[in-house]
């Protein structure tokens, strides 16, 4: 009878101990996994219908203004850094007061913004102060942008159609292909994404189509 309660108090005990254990490795099992998961822009409308409004249509004329020199890229991400940072400098060149020496500048902050409600992501590698000073560069909480007087092309949007293109075997994405042409003559082809911000979509690609 001793040993039998013996027994049965060490069970109790064991299981007692266990358990802070069994929860604690629960919800730190969860941390981990969450820190180890890769990001993914969970704001993207997986397999809605997509159609840009005329004031869409407007908004992305303008953003496409402002990404005049941009090199054609099939899948813009938050690796890109060039885009984000042409975009920057074409919006702001000639709109923002002189802070010193020919420079304007921002908020680092305020550039993520732009950058994620474009492109939907923060920017995530940034050209820092070098000589010569470039056109754009961030130093320590803001970007700093060479001011220039230069005048963008208009944007003429051509074409517009709702697409569903093939990314890889088994994987495809429902998009918008804009087809656009600069008074500069040369023409491109934009995708935008569907996406729960403020403007409806991002920038997916620039697909370049003719120059004449």
């Amino acid at each position: 009878m001793k040993n039998y309660f013996l027994l049965k108090l060490t069970a109790v005990i064991l299981v007692v101990l266990a358990l802070p254990f069994a929860f604690f490795g629960c919800k730190d099992g969860g941390k981990r996994d969450e820190d180890n998961a890769l990001p993914t822009p969970d704001a993207i409308i997986e397999g809605s219908t997509f159609e840009l409004t005329p004031a869409q249509k407007e908004i992305a004329a303008e953003i496409i203004k402002n990404l005049y020199g941009a090199e054609p890229i099939d899948i813009i991400s938050v690796f890109e850094t060039k885009l984000p940072e042409l975009y920057l400098y074409n919006l702001y060149s000639s709109t923002l007061e002189e802070y010193e020496n020919g420079y304007g500048r921002i908020a680092c902050e305020e550039a993520d913004a732009i950058a994620e409600l474009v492109f939907g992501n923060k920017i995530a590698f940034k050209t820092l102060k070098s000589e010569p000073l470039p056109d754009i560069y961030a130093e320590g909480d803001y970007y700093y942008i060479k001011l220039s007087d230069n005048a963008l092309p208009e944007v003429t949007i051509e074409s517009v159609a709702r697409i569903q293109r093939t990314l890889a075997a088994n994987l495809t994405e429902s998009v918008h292909s804009v087809g656009i042409s600069y008074d500069t003559g040369e023409a491109l082809t934009f995708y935008f994404l569907p996406h729960e911000n403020e403007n409806g979509f991002i920038v997916r690609a620039i697909l370049e189509r003719t120059t004449n």
